[in-house]
């Protein structure tokens, strides 16, 4: 694993074992932190389709909003696209 990977990886840990201890949030009353640990398939498809974008745009998607400011045309593509995937799965996919 490369260093950054390995540098990306203990950051993320560090922050998700110091969030599990914080009595509550900043920015909320309260931590709402996920209850359900079934893997299950839509779950498998999201992460798998997640990757393969971010793989093939090498965006990931809050910098690629933040990328927009660059003006780089394959930047806005991504984003509008990610936009029109989250419109369809709101609108076709969501059970809330």
């Amino acid at each position: 694993m490369a260093r950054a990977h390995r540098n990306a990886a203990c950051v993320a840990g560090l922050g998700y074992a110091l969030a599990r201890r914080l009595p509550r949030s900043a920015l909320t009353v309260a931590f709402e932190l996920p209850t359900n640990r079934r893997i299950d398939r839509p779950l498998i498809e999201g992460a798998a389709l997640f990757g393969i974008g971010w793989s093939l745009s090498s965006l990931c998607p809050g910098p690629a909003v933040a990328a927009l400011s660059t003006g780089a045309l394959p930047v806005a593509v991504f984003v509008a696209a990610m936009l029109v995937g989250m419109t369809a799965h709101q609108r076709f996919v969501a059970r809330d």
